[in-house]
């Protein structure tokens, strides 16, 4: 373990995932909005916090702010959270659990690159959750990889190229890691990314 973080100690940084406090100016659209066992007044909340909408990339118009169930429709924790959501397009995106503003996990995604997304975080987190680097040191190799920022290293801000290459590295890296450490591969990386790719599905 020690020669796996001998190998990126030069990297080092934590992730800093820069995302805006959003919510829709969309006054009239959601007069009320129950998360949780809260009822929120989004009319006397926009007035106090007035921010820019959520905006979706595929068409530009202003997305809205759903309860789960609009999107899941099996009982589950992802119907008790709060979503953007862009109809036309079927693109959306979940918002922070404790953020009051409910603030975007990353931008609204379709059905391909919200796969893409799964795929890439099944991909890459295994890395960490398996202990072959902490999570920041983990960030901060993908950023290196990818040549990004570390505090701009986000999948949920990711497109399907991105996500791509960032699941290939993701998987040679967990190979030349498992490898130095004489972990069965068989047994270990790609039952933990199926692992983690159901857990996310």
């Amino acid at each position: 373990m020690e020669e796996a973080r001998e190998k990126i100690s030069s990297v080092g940084g934590a992730v800093v995932a820069k995302i805006g406090s959003m919510v829709s100016n969309d006054q009239d659209a959601h007069p009320h909005v129950d998360h949780g066992e809260r009822l929120i007044d989004m009319n006397a909340f926009n007035l106090a916090n007035p921010i820019q909408p959520v905006e979706c990339p595929y068409c530009d118009n202003q997305a809205e702010l759903v309860q789960g169930k609009e999107i899941y429709p099996y009982p589950g924790s992802p119907q008790n959270g709060m979503y953007w959501l862009c109809r036309p397009c079927k693109a959306w995106v979940g918002t922070h659990k404790n953020s009051p503003r409910f603030a975007p996990k990353g931008s609204l995604a379709n059905a391909e690159l919200r796969r893409a997304r799964q795929e890439a975080h099944a991909a890459f987190d295994v890395i960490w959750t398996e202990n072959l680097m902490s999570r920041a040191e983990a960030y901060a190799w993908l950023a290196r990889e990818l040549g990004v920022q570390v505090k701009r290293c986000h999948i949920g801000f990711f497109d399907v190229v991105q996500c791509v290459e960032a699941k290939r590295l993701s998987v040679q890296l967990f190979d030349d890691l498992i490898a130095d450490h004489g972990y069965p591969v068989a047994v270990g990386q790609q039952q933990a990314i199926q692992k983690q790719i159901e857990a996310r599905a």
